[in-house]
């Protein structure tokens, strides 16, 4: 499965990999969101670490107007993509949805959103 959707307390973690629609990570976001029940407390992090997708400039204006949104009813929104090319092309949405008043963090490591989380980072031996 391309994109799946992991809750774990109040995080709900979204990871694509290989090739994926856009509306399958936003699809998964919901889901996860709706099970979880209570939005405004979840903390919802995009997982492209294992990604193999690019993204048009349209769709990462896209993606920035639709995470902005998700972004507007949650306790928090990042994204984690550890290559170059992901990690810049999530640099570009995360400052699109911060012309709009959203922010939205991107992170390259674990140990960056055990940070964001408030979390101690497991060593990784």
């Amino acid at each position: 499965m391309p994109v799946t959707c992991q809750i774990r307390g109040d995080v709900v973690r979204i990871r694509a990999s290989a090739h994926y629609t856009v509306d399958d990570v936003f699809d998964a976001a919901h889901e996860g969101l709706e099970s979880h029940g209570r939005a405004e407390r979840v903390k919802l992090l995009v997982d492209l670490t294992e990604s193999k997708e690019s993204r048009t400039h349209e769709e990462i204006q896209d993606i920035a107007d639709r995470f902005g949104a998700l972004r507007a009813k949650t306790a928090g929104l990042a994204v984690i993509a550890s290559d170059p090319m992901r990690y810049g092309l999530s640099r570009m949405m995360a400052a699109y949805a911060e012309l709009q008043g959203h922010e939205i963090p991107v992170f390259r490591t674990e140990a960056e959103v055990a940070a964001w989380l408030g979390e101690k980072a497991e060593s990784g031996g």
